[in-house]
């Protein structure tokens, strides 16, 4: 079992002090050691430091502080547009077709269809067959979706923002631009 440090150990016990975070999440001590100026930070609720240096100056101890608040700043910035982003509604309809492209050695096409949409985060999708062209070269061919040729059971997925599901761990699927896909295949 590892053990794991709390932030009291990495901080030192006398004469550190805490530096105003900007309102970020930031902790920044600094404190001075044989006349040497050293800053210590972390972010959130982390007990191992992202970083502890000692500094030529303290002005250049001042400028990497004000550098991790804005580096902390754009983080919760990006992270804020991230979280709208996921509360956004899709704009998928009935009669959509999205494709999945995904395979390991080779590459598979699967085609779906939006058959029903039960709110503004879901759609109910089946899969629907593939029509293809002759060999175009080796093992590799050509596919586009049938549209109303269902081959698979309804299934309900969570849409985002961007019109994505995920169908499983390993494929997503997304809106079919309408061109012919490649596949290919192992033998």
């Amino acid at each position: 079992m590892r053990m794991v440090m709390p932030r009291e150990f990495y901080i030192p016990k006398s004469g550190a002090r805490l530096v105003d975070n900007g309102g970020t999440d930031a902790s920044i001590y600094v404190y001075e050691t044989a006349g040497k100026p050293y800053a210590i930070a972390f972010h959130g609720k982390a007990s191992k430091p992202d970083w502890h240096y000692s500094f030529r100056s303290e002005a250049s101890r001042d400028e990497r502080i004000a550098q991790f608040i804005a580096g902390r700043k754009s983080h919760a910035e990006y992270r804020a547009k991230c979280k709208a982003e996921t509360v956004k509604p899709h704009t998928l309809k009935v009669g959509d077709i999205l494709s999945s492209t995904w395979g390991y050695d080779q590459t598979n096409v699967d085609y779906y269809e939006v058959t029903r949409v039960p709110g503004p985060m879901s759609v109910e999708i089946r899969q629907i067959a593939a029509n293809s062209s002759a060999e175009e070269g080796f093992m590799t061919a050509r596919c586009w979706a049938a549209p109303g040729k269902f081959i698979g059971k309804p299934m309900i997925k969570r849409a985002n923002s961007s019109n994505s599901v995920r169908i499983a761990s390993y494929a997503s699927a997304s809106p079919w631009d309408g061109k012919e896909d490649r596949y290919s295949w192992y033998a």
